[in-house]
């Protein structure tokens, strides 16, 4: 009953097949509910929701991180000498676990409970502010000082700072790892340990606010800057990106993909 219920009040998958004739029944207010601070939120404003693969919604919010259990909200503290901080970003790790970014410093955990990452071999001060899972017990991260920025390959707990682009921000979808580089003015993939320039608008900023895609390697990638590319490229391999013909100029919010290649 989570998964269903999950799926009714965010939203997240819905058949596309008679959409046009089923979304008017978005407006019953039966399938509904409305969650707030008394439902367990930590906080009204909710920040990002993912859901791990054994079904749990969670959700960070200006308050901290909570996690559904199919009836309330159940808040969790991530560092227990930080309560009610913002939680900005979360990530699937591996299995029920998720990555939590707080305050620079990078948590991992499940509904038991979070703890601290601890890197083995990397003392320099810095804040995480992105972060990619390869597997179970490897994962990048984009690492930035006060005078630098450069991503690490940790493995086990052990970094290894990797060749990589310019100052930038991970992104993760399905089946790949993107780098997007606004210095560079480029957007990269990580395929076997090596950076591959995908896309790049010559001579202007870039700006991206979204990557989704499917198993089979279909996907849009959103972009609020540079001004003449505003709006939803498309693809259908990582080597050919196309400008939507039609949605242009409109920066998207949000989207999700279907297995058959339809975009929400």
């Amino acid at each position: 009953m989570r998964g269903k219920y999950y799926i009714a009040l965010l939203l997240t998958a819905i058949s596309v097949q008679n959409v046009h004739s089923q979304f008017g029944h978005f407006y019953e207010n039966w399938r509904w509910s409305h969650f707030t601070t008394s439902s367990g939120l930590p906080s009204d404003v909710v920040e990002n929701i993912i859901e791990t693969v054994n079904n749990i919604p969670w959700v960070s919010t200006t308050k901290g991180l909570a996690w559904y259990d199919g009836y309330r909200w159940k808040a969790i503290p991530v560092d227990s000498s930080k309560p009610n901080q913002r939680v900005r970003s979360i990530s699937r790790y591996y299995g029920d676990k998720l990555f939590v970014i707080l305050e620079g410093s990078l948590y991992y955990g499940n509904t038991k409970g979070f703890y601290k990452f601890i890197f083995l071999n990397h003392k320099e001060k810095g804040n995480i502010s992105s972060i990619a899972t390869i597997d179970s017990s490897t994962f990048l991260c984009v690492f930035e000082t006060r005078d630098s920025a450069y991503v690490l390959r940790v493995k086990n707990g052990r970094v290894e700072k990797i060749q990589a682009p310019p100052p930038g921000r991970l992104y993760q979808t399905t089946n790949t790892i993107w780098f997007s580089s606004g210095l560079d003015l480029g957007l990269y993939q990580y395929q076997n340990g090596y950076w591959i320039k995908l896309f790049r608008p010559i001579g202007e900023a870039l700006a991206l606010r979204s990557i989704i895609e499917n198993k089979s390697g279909e996907g849009i990638i959103s972009l609020d800057a540079p001004k003449n590319k505003v709006g939803v490229w498309e693809f259908q391999n990582k080597n050919n990106i196309a400008y939507s013909p039609t949605e242009r100029n409109q920066p998207v919010r949000a989207a999700s993909i279907s297995k058959n290649g339809d975009v929400l």
